[in-house]
C-alpha cells in the first residue's frame, strides 16, 4: 500500500511467500491454518515435553513482542495506565 510504512517480515518468511498469502482467499487461509495446527500437533506429540515447553514459550514470547508492538503502532510512547 502506497504511504504504509515498511514493517519488518516476521523471522522466517520472505517477501515472496507474504505475497502469495495476501492473494488467497478467506477459505484458502483457514485451510492452511487448520493444516499447519493439525501439522503441529502432530509434531509437538512426538517430541519429549521440554521441546514442547520450549515451543509455547516462545509462541508466548512472540505474541507479547506481537501486542506491544501494535500498542505502540496504536499509542505512540503515550505512557499507557494498566490497573492491577
Amino acid at each position: 500500500m502506497a504511504g504504509t510504512p515498511m514493517r519488518e517480515l516476521p523471522q522466517g518468511i520472505t517477501e515472496e511467500q507474504l505475497a502469495t498469502y495476501r492473494k488467497m482467499t478467506p477459505d484458502e487461509r483457514l485451510s492452511l491454518t487448520l493444516q499447519m495446527t493439525s501439522d503441529y500437533t502432530a509434531w509437538l506429540r512426538s517430541q519429549p515435553p521440554e521441546v514442547a515447553e520450549q515451543f509455547f514459550a516462545e509462541l508466548r514470547r512472540d505474541r507479547e513482542l506481537s501486542r506491544e508492538s501494535l500498542i505502540r503502532g496504536l499509542y505512540g510512547s503515550q505512557p499507557l495506565h494498566r490497573e492491577e
